[in-house]
């Protein structure tokens, strides 16, 4: 994959409790070592984005310290977390319809989203502050950059891309965004760990300006969607109604 090209992909990593992973069926993430998996594939110059799920029936009302420190040991930088959702179709919704827990068919989006379209097992409002307190942890600034540059850390020396990834790509281009991302961020409430995580990245790997400036940039949106869901709706929801979630707007820094 990475001789033609490929530098990312998306695996659903979903929790580190085998008995959640047994109860969606997802028995496949227990064939082989998720962390060593994960890392294997790192090394070789591709990086892996994770979808991970709280609200399993059998997730522990500590399920948040457990995903966080998966999520940290994994060197995910982008970790799309979800409240399970119950989409048509599959075994989980019919379980649920057969159990009168269903509340309305979903839209599909679940990643920061403060809603549930099923009665689950928890108390709401626990499971709720157990997804909050996820969200916020592994999306404090200095986390986010931490895992980045473990993440950096874990490339091979010469990762092998298309032009517009390869390392030491040192164009005009690169350095407009360079200076771009430099003079927002390095002003913004979080500045101090994105001058922190810059420094440190460019210091070890000046050879990858390109992966560098390109997590910091992604940061800047995800730390601003984390915040402002977190602090602009604190109350817990329950999907009664089906509706329509716009796609989340990438902010150009």
């Amino acid at each position: 994959m990475v001789e033609a090209g490929f530098y990312m992909v998306f695996l659903g990593l979903e929790t580190p409790l085998e008995h959640s992973l047994v109860e969606a069926g997802k028995v496949q993430n227990l064939k082989t070592n998720v962390l060593e998996s994960v890392r294997k594939i790192q090394s070789r110059g591709i990086e892996v984005t994770g979808g991970f799920i709280i609200g399993f029936d059998s997730d522990p009302l500590d399920i948040a310290d457990h995903q966080i420190r998966f999520i940290e040991e994994l060197a995910v930088p982008t970790a799309m977390v979800g409240l399970l959702t119950a989409l048509p179709g599959t075994r989980l919704y019919d379980r649920l319809v057969r159990e009168g827990r269903l509340l309305s068919t979903p839209s599909g989006n679940n990643t920061h989203d403060l809603e549930l379209n099923f009665i689950p097992r928890q108390p709401i409002e626990k499971l709720i502050q157990s997804y909050r307190k996820l969200l916020a942890e592994i999306y404090k600034p200095k986390a986010y950059f931490r895992r980045c540059l473990e993440f950096l850390n874990r490339l091979p020396e010469t990762v092998r891309h298309s032009d517009a990834f390869r390392s030491g790509s040192f164009s005009l281009r690169n350095v407009a965004i360079l200076l771009r991302s430099f003079f927002k961020q390095s002003f913004s409430w979080y500045g101090f760990s994105y001058l922190s995580y810059i420094l440190r990245a460019l210091k070890r790997h000046p050879d990858k300006i390109v992966q560098i400036v390109s997590f910091a940039v992604q940061g800047h949106h995800l730390l601003k969607l984390t915040r402002r869901i977190l602090y602009t709706d604190s109350s817990p929801r329950f999907q009664t109604v089906p509706h329509v979630q716009s796609r989340m707007r990438y902010d150009t820094v």
